[in-house]
């Protein structure tokens, strides 16, 4: 199997197993900061903790899925 298509393979594969946590931190990671710190005025601390962590845990989204999110 070819390089791009297994990520292709892995990058569907991470489409479809991402969690909510994880879904909010690629969009929060994609928008602009000054609206990710208007968002994150409306959030608990541990809320925000738990999304900090994960944006800095997750692998860059493709194009792809950036526009599914």
């Amino acid at each position: 199997m070819k390089k791009q298509d297994k990520n292709s393979a892995r990058r569907k594969k991470q489409e479809k197993s991402l969690r909510g946590p994880e879904k909010a931190a690629i969009l929060l990671s994609l928008l602009p900061e000054e609206v990710t710190v208007n968002i994150f005025k409306h959030l608990k601390e541990h809320e925000i903790e738990k999304l900090i962590k994960q944006i800095l845990t997750i692998e860059p989204p493709s194009k792809d899925t950036a526009k599914k999110l």
